[in-house]
């Protein structure tokens, strides 16, 4: 389930790696099972929107290998609706964007690359409503997702779930640390309370101004984007 947040001055798409069961019903509360019943629902629903994990590290096994495989087009649909939202919300009349509160450096340097677009002095973007062109997509990523493409956008959601994957069957399992081998020939080794803390954040794949708790400049980030720019160009 993906979910988008505005909160005034931002924001945010993410991508919830855990399943929402509906198993109970939230019925009129008539009698004390029924009461039972909702708190349990809206519970499950509040750990789905905000992606909390508890210690048995449960995560949607469907959901992650979806967003795990290079060939799902999920990443690309949410990231087109976000981009709709983003124009229906934002935009003014005159098409203009006015850019998030605590924007970060990278992204202001990356909108400097469309000087027919950023608009420096009035801290804003100007876009069309429809029929967008790759450079403005990429634009109203940047200064919302802190993406600066759709396979960029993509990339993160296929890392969340890679290792929300490989670190819950770490967790699952029994042995003290987690061997990563890295694309350098280096090794790193992972505590199980590492794991822990690291699962919580992989499991949701948040991305928003201010939400980048997972870097875009480590090197599988690299491999992956380059692999989706092969498979659906540069997007």
């Amino acid at each position: 389930m993906a979910c988008v947040s505005f909160n005034g001055t931002t924001s945010a798409v993410s991508i919830e790696l855990v399943s929402f069961t509906g198993s109970a019903t939230v019925g009129s509360a008539a009698n004390k099972e029924d009461t039972l019943n909702e708190r349990f629902f809206y519970y499950d629903l509040y750990r789905l929107i905000n992606g909390k994990t508890d210690i048995l590290y449960i995560y949607s096994k469907t959901i992650a290998n979806y967003f795990d495989k290079e060939e799902s087009k999920g990443s690309y649909l949410i990231a087109e609706e976000y981009i709709r939202k983003i124009i229906a919300k934002e935009r003014d009349e005159n098409g203009y964007i006015t850019l998030p509160e605590g924007i970060a450096s990278e992204q202001i340097k990356f909108l400097e690359m469309f000087p027919d677009i950023y608009e420096a002095e009035n801290n804003r973007i100007k876009v069309k409503n429809y029929n967008l062109t790759h450079d403005e997509k990429c634009a109203i990523l940047a200064c919302h997702s802190g993406n600066k493409s759709l396979n960029n956008y993509a990339t993160e959601n296929i890392l969340h779930a890679r290792w929300t994957i490989r670190i819950g069957a770490f967790l699952h399992g029994t042995d003290p640390v987690l061997i990563i081998n890295l694309p350098d020939g280096e090794t790193m080794e992972v505590s199980r309370e590492v794991a822990g803390k690291a699962f919580s954040h992989l499991v949701k794949a948040d991305a928003g101004i201010g939400e980048e708790s997972t870097p875009k400049d480590n090197p599988y980030f690299s491999l992956v984007e380059n692999t989706l720019i092969k498979i659906y160009g540069d997007i």
